[in-house]
Parts: structure tokens; C-alpha cells; sequence
């Protein structure tokens, strides 16, 4: 992160990370900063516990896209502290 901001100065916008591109580690250096993970590593365990979330805890969100051809969604909205990371994360 540091890196980013000597180089480019400005670290307003947020930053899209995807975990088959980037080490947890390197998501942990971000210290505050506002991070985006596209898509987290699936694993059993976290299908599993997906599945058995109740129908009350979801949210239905309507993604204004044009060309997406579902745009009404549900989403869950947690906090996830990954391995080897310090911070924790907002995972939805």
C-alpha cells in the first residue's frame, strides 16, 4: 500500500483485490485503508455454513447494471478475520 500511494499519491478509491492474485497477507498491509475482495478462496466449511445461514439474515439488494441479467440479489454481511491477518475484514 505504501508503495501505491509514493506512486500514484492519492489512495481514495478503493482497492479490488482477488485471492487467486494476492497473498491474505498482503490485504492485512492495507492498515485501514477501504479493500474490496472479489473473491475469497471456497472451501467446504464456508459452503456449508453459507447454506445453513436462515432466510432472515439476508439482505435483498437491487444492483442497478444495465447488462447484468439478474440484478435483484441477496447478500450476507459479515466479519471475517482471515488467517495470518491482523484486521478483520467486512465479507459480504
Amino acid at each position: 500500500m505504501a508503495y501505491r500511494k509514493d506512486n500514484q499519491g492519492n489512495v481514495d478509491e478503493t482497492l479490488v483485490f482477488d485471492c487467486r492474485f494476492s497473498a491474505y497477507k498482503v490485504l492485512d498491509a492495507g492498515d485501514g485503508e477501504r479493500v474490496v475482495i472479489t473473491q475469497r478462496k471456497r472451501h467446504a466449511s464456508l459452503v456449508e455454513k453459507t447454506l445453513q445461514l436462515p432466510d432472515k439474515v439476508w439482505l435483498k439488494v437491487y444492483l442497478a447494471i444495465p447488462e447484468r441479467k439478474y440484478k435483484c440479489v441477496c447478500v450476507y454481511e459479515s466479519e471475517v478475520k482471515l488467517r495470518a491477518c491482523q484486521n478483520a475484514f467486512r465479507q459480504i
